[in-house]
């Protein structure tokens, strides 16, 4: 690979590993790993933490396209909890700012975009049923602040509710 490309690769740090390890991220087989730099390549990847808190509890990987062994643009690791996490994009106000404007969506697409837009820190909760969850641990803990829930309009999805991104953000709310 050119200079250019070494510089633009992107990778996954394994931390220490005491003998082998054979990665797979999504299916895809990313390689065995036996010595240091306890490392593998995901360069075609986003990888998105999804949190409790400050404890990660899984992870989102985006890719570019569907060309992939899933043949999906994204995936949720598997066996990760994803039920009351989120990614939150942005700064956290004080928990005591009674002016302070937190947003709740879906995706993270959606949220980089209202923060770009806004300003406003944003908690990403990856799909519809899980916008009230997130919604319920904010709230609780920014209590004052103003709290927007931003819905998905799934105008066409009838499972497993009509119209999730709507009816989810309605609970929420």
């Amino acid at each position: 690979p050119s200079e250019r490309d070494r510089r633009t690769r992107i990778y996954l740090h394994l931390g220490v590993v005491r003998n082998v390890v054979s990665v797979k991220l999504n299916a895809k087989d990313l390689g065995v790993v036996w010595t240091a730099p306890w490392r593998v390549e995901i360069t075609d990847a986003l990888l998105i933490p999804i949190r409790r808190g400050k404890v990660i509890r899984s992870m989102q990987a985006i890719f570019p396209d569907k060309n992939n062994p899933l043949s999906r643009d994204k995936d949720f690791l598997s066996g990760g909890q994803k039920s009351g996490c989120y990614f939150k994009i942005g700064d956290l106000p004080d928990k005591s700012d009674r002016d302070a404007v937190l947003v709740i969506c879906e995706g993270y697409a959606t949220g980089a975009t209202i923060h770009e837009a806004t300003g406003f820190p944003v908690f990403v909760a990856f799909d519809a049923s899980n916008v009230v969850e997130v919604t319920a641990r904010v709230r609780d803990v920014y209590g004052l602040a103003r709290i927007i829930v931003a819905a998905d309009n799934d105008a066409w999805t009838t499972q497993p509710v009509e119209n999730p991104g709507v009816h989810f953000a309605r609970i929420a709310a």
